[in-house]
């Protein structure tokens, strides 16, 4: 018996493959265009970008890097890859089967598979397809390899891969100057992915602390006051450096109507604004101690201070305690009114009361899991502190640029704050103590550590300093 073939009409074999498998692609296209852009818009929403999340999970997906703590870097480069890719893919299969339908096209023939396999992957056209995609893969490669070739001989030692993230949650205020211009100066390019969250004061700083997922801070720029509550709640935040110091930032403002003057006895029964547990509520307590007064003597109002500021223009409090851009911001608002109904707007100042540090603070766990990125902050931190100190004139407009005021508004601060980024640990345990037994007095239940030592880490400070020094 004569053996026979398989033979297919070629018609049927066009529709299969057109109506089939392009029909089924071009759906599947757009769900990959829509996974795609929610893959873009979680990054752009994370503060991350897309080209740096397909980065992570392609090192990761070929082992050459990690997604450190961040697995929210997984989905949202998971979603980017397999939606481009996908789209890729799909719309290669529409064209190359559309194309193997046309290379073969003959209606009135019946073909065996053997030769419709033939027309579809070595007719001319798809000569011409699979030449068009050897182009598009040496280009592929070509690109690929020079995205990953150092520019120049002194980038062959930078590390490859992702560059490592550190979030620092940051206070837009001038008690942030040193650390804003350590960024301002681009002195984290090519080196740390510096992420800043701005948060309005120290207690948002220390939430962004407390809190270990994507939203959270490895560091944070905070005053004393702040980190003895941490101290207080049991957990262990660490400070690093110091990187500016004044006995003249926080001030009381107030208006001549309102009767209060520099004699803290005349705050008795006013409305008082204050941000609790942070430099302004230590600052409030010894003022009125000073002028023997026990805290339920006044009426407390607890703000965020630019909230305070809008109520204490508003007459809805007769004095608050602020700090810059926030006293420099009710003045000049205060003063372009036509009417000043509460008198002349007074900032009244002891500097007896409270010394003011302002700290790079991080936790325990953080030192040992991000210390190299934590180094980086400091190098910069103190870079910035020695221009600031060397060109005075212009980071003063870079920071009134920063903060929204205007030309001299920052002149008091200035000329009145030291800049160098140190770290004296004694003085900081002392400060540390003292305003935990000020806490203590109104949370008797508070336990104060015997040793400080292990709230103040100075190794990586020295160890930048003695890095610098070598500098040439």
């Amino acid at each position: 018996m004569r053996k026979t073939h398989s033979f297919v009409s070629l018609n049927d074999m066009t529709k299969f493959a057109v109506w089939g498998m392009a029909e089924l692609a071009r759906p599947l296209m757009l769900v990959a265009v829509l996974v795609f852009l929610v893959g873009l818009v979680l990054s752009e929403v994370r503060g991350s970008t897309a080209s740096d999340s397909l980065w992570d999970v392609l090192s990761w997906l070929f082992g050459s890097g990690t997604l450190a703590e961040d697995e929210s870097k997984l989905v949202m480069g998971l979603l980017l890859f397999v939606g481009f890719l996908g789209y890729v893919l799909l719309g290669l299969i529409v064209w190359v089967v559309s194309m193997a339908a046309q290379s073969v096209q003959d209606d009135s023939k019946t073909l065996t598979w053997g030769e419709v396999m033939t027309g579809v992957f070595w007719s001319s056209n798809m000569r011409r397809v699979f030449t068009i995609l050897g182009l598009l893969a040496a280009v592929a490669v070509a690109f690929w390899f020079f995205l990953s070739t150092p520019d120049s001989p002194e980038s062959e030692s930078a590390p490859s891969g992702p560059l490592p993230e550190l979030r620092f949650a940051q206070l837009p205020i001038s008690y942030s100057a040193v650390t804003h211009l350590a960024e301002d100066l681009d002195s984290y390019q090519d080196v740390l992915r510096y992420v800043t969250q701005s948060v309005p004061a120290g207690p948002d700083v220390v939430a962004a602390l407390r809190n270990r997922g994507p939203g959270g801070a490895h560091a944070g720029g905070i005053a004393v006051t702040p980190v003895i509550t941490m101290i207080a709640a049991g957990e262990t935040p660490v400070v690093l450096a110091t990187t500016l110091r004044s006995n003249q930032r926080v001030r009381l403002v107030t208006f001549s109507g309102r009767g209060i003057t520099d004699d803290p006895g005349t705050l008795r029964g006013k409305r008082v604004g204050v941000v609790l547990n942070t430099v302004g509520d230590i600052y409030l307590d010894r003022l009125l101690q000073s002028g023997g007064l026990a805290r339920d003597e006044v009426t407390l109002v607890n703000g965020r201070p630019a909230d305070l500021r809008n109520l204490l223009l508003n007459g809805e409090l007769d004095a608050a305690v602020l700090w810059d851009p926030f006293v420099t911001q009710a003045v000049r608002l205060y003063n372009a009114r036509e009417d000043k109904t509460l008198g002349e707007i007074e900032v009244l100042l002891d500097p007896a009361l409270y010394d003011l540090a302002f700290n790079i603070v991080t936790t325990r766990d953080r030192v040992a899991e991000k210390r190299e990125e934590l180094k980086k902050l400091i190098a910069a931190s103190a870079a910035a502190g020695q221009f600031m100190q060397g060109s005075p004139a212009e980071a003063q407009s870079r920071l009134e640029t920063w903060l929204g005021l205007e030309s001299g508004d920052l002149d008091h601060f200035m000329g009145t704050t030291s800049f160098e980024v140190y770290l004296d640990a004694e003085q900081m345990k002392q400060w540390m103590k003292e305003e935990l037994m000020w806490l203590q007095g109104r949370r008797p239940e508070i336990e104060i550590p015997a040793d400080f030592s292990p709230y103040v880490d100075e190794s990586l400070l020295l160890e930048v300093q003695a890095e610098m020094a070598q500098t040439p």
